[in-house]
């Protein structure tokens, strides 16, 4: 019993040791800086990762070595600070030893040189500026407007940033027209405006919307009767917005209609009507209750006097005949009675 309780105990002191072993893993060696590494006498090679510097411009690669404890050497020699790393030994994949070189290869930033060649001498310098590069005039002559005839070096050359590109001008077409900017207008407007000038409009691609993109550029000189390529955007044509009511004209002569006098002088708002018929039906009723409260009229006595003769035909004779009329005048409190009798 005693020993199988020291055999337990020894067992449990064996994995007690090893399970921080087991826990966490032993994280890879890394190496001091290179200064650190350089100010300081070393036993033997030590290793470490080499971190990954493509892309970096050459100055900001060189930093990022020495930081990791490697010397950096990099191709070409004459490369300038703001050209990038394009490819590295011993790659970020790999460990070097601590102190050893990483060599990197640089190249140039570079710049597309854009398009001028139909543009005016103006436009042509301005675009060559807002894409980093300076634009230089060949000698010669040209006729006002000047016109760029070509352009060394080419469009779509990949030049360092601030080359320079040289134009070559020539005299304008005597039909030249400038190509306007259409950017943002409906197909319609972009057509309408086109025709105004001898010009006709492509619709490239897109079936609706505005145009986003023109070929030739706005600014470039055509011949009258070119064409101008456009890509319509699709929704992003807004609604027509209504248009403006008219401002109402300063002539005096014409008078100025307000709000009360928009309806019509004869009829009367609807709660002046009700009233006016609600009054006439109280009118109807007193009349009618008056009248039947009123005695019955009495009619005139008839006498009929019947005198016999001699001859065999009797003959009838109305001696007597009145009538009486009753005119009653409640204006006063008194009853007054107005009585005429017609024989």
């Amino acid at each position: 019993m005693r020993a199988t309780s020291v055999i337990v105990l020894l067992a449990a002191m064996v994995i007690g040791l090893s399970a921080p072993a087991w826990a966490s893993p032993t994280p890879a060696p890394s190496c001091p800086t290179l200064e650190e590494w350089r100010s300081t006498t070393h036993d033997g090679n030590a290793g470490g990762p080499v971190p990954d510097v493509m892309g970096m411009t050459r100055d900001a690669a060189v930093a990022a070595l020495a930081q990791a404890g490697f010397d950096t050497e990099w191709r070409p020699s004459e490369a300038g600070s703001d050209w990038k790393v394009n490819d590295q030994t011993p790659t970020s994949e790999e460990q070097a030893d601590c102190g050893s070189t990483v060599t990197i290869d640089l190249e140039a930033s570079t710049v597309t040189v854009p398009d001028v060649v139909g543009q005016s001498q103006d436009q042509a310098e301005q675009t060559i500026r807002d894409a980093g590069l300076e634009p230089s005039v060949a000698s010669g002559e040209a006729a006002d407007p000047h016109v760029v005839d070509s352009q060394d070096p080419a469009a779509g050359t990949k030049v360092a940033p601030g080359s320079t590109v040289t134009l070559h001008l020539r005299a304008p077409s005597p039909t030249g027209v400038t190509v306007p900017d259409l950017s943002g207008l409906s197909e319609s407007d972009a057509r309408r405006k086109l025709e105004d000038l001898g010009l006709t409009l492509v619709v490239g691609s897109g079936s609706s919307g505005s145009v986003s993109d023109q070929d030739p550029s706005p600014g470039t000189v055509v011949d009258r009767g070119s064409s101008v390529s456009v890509t319509l955007t699709p929704g992003s044509e807004s609604s027509p917005s209504p248009s403006p009511s008219p401002t109402p004209s300063s002539d005096s002569s014409i008078p100025e209609i307000t709000p009360s006098e928009t309806g019509s002088s004869t009829s009367l708002p609807a709660p002046w009507l009700l009233l006016l018929l609600l009054l006439l039906g109280l009118v109807v009723v007193v009349w009618g209750l008056r009248r039947a409260r009123r005695p019955a009229r009495r009619t005139a006595p008839a006498s009929v006097v019947f005198v016999p003769r001699a001859d065999p035909a009797p003959r009838v004779e109305v001696r007597e005949l009145s009538l009486s009329i009753d005119f009653v005048c409640h204006h006063d409190q008194g009853r007054q009675e107005i009585r005429e009798i017609v024989r």
